[in-house]
C-alpha cells in the first residue's frame, strides 16, 4: 500500500542544536547578569582605581540582557520551526506549507549530491518562471522517501 502523503519534518538534529544554543545563551545570560549586579566580591574585585567599573564587569552588566535576549529570540525562532516541513502528496511538493509544487511543474531533479553532501536540486516552472530550490537533509529528516516520490512522479 502506497501511502497518501510523505512527511519530511524539520530535522531533529536542527531543533536539538536550536535547544542547546538557548541553553547557553541562557546560562550565560544569568551567570553574566549575577556577576554583574549580585555578586558583590565579583563587583568589588572589577573597578578601577577611580571606583570606574573595569571592561569585564561592563561585559557582564552589558552582556548578560543580551544574552538573555538573544535566547529569547532563538525560542521565537524555534517556535516558528514548529510548523515547517516538506509534505510529498499524490500530485504535489509542499515545502513550508508555503510553496505548493505540482508534479507536471517540475522540470529536473539534480540528486548528484544527495548520497554524500544529502541535499538535491528541484528545478520548476511557478508563477515567478523558472526556479530552482535547494532541499537538504540537514534541514529536513525523511527526504529520502520524498526524493523516492518525486522521482517515480517524473516517470
Amino acid at each position: 500500500m502506497v501511502p497518501t502523503q510523505i512527511v519530511a519534518p524539520v530535522s531533529s538534529g536542527k531543533k536539538d542544536s536550536m535547544i542547546l544554543y538557548i541553553g547557553i545563551c541562557i546560562g550565560l545570560g544569568i551567570w553574566c547578569i549575577y556577576d554583574g549586579y549580585i555578586n558583590s566580591s565579583f563587583i568589588a574585585r572589577h573597578h578601577n582605581e577611580q571606583g570606574r567599573p573595569d571592561s569585564t564587569l561592563l561585559i557582564n552588566r552589558v552582556g548578560g540582557p543580551v544574552l538573555l535576549l538573544a535566547g529569547a529570540g532563538l525560542v521565537g525562532w524555534l517556535y516558528r520551526l514548529k510548523g515547517k516541513a516538506v509534505i510529498a502528496t499524490a500530485d504535489a511538493l509542499i515545502v513550508n506549507q508555503t510553496l505548493q509544487i505540482p508534479y507536471q511543474a517540475i522540470q529536473k531533479i539534480d540528486k548528484t549530491h544527495f548520497q554524500d553532501r544529502g541535499y538535491f536540486l528541484l528545478t520548476y516552472t511557478g508563477p515567478q518562471g523558472t526556479r530552482t530550490i535547494r532541499v537538504d537533509q540537514r534541514d529536513y529528516d525523511n527526504l529520502g522517501p520524498i526524493l523516492e516520490r518525486l522521482i517515480g512522479a517524473m516517470g
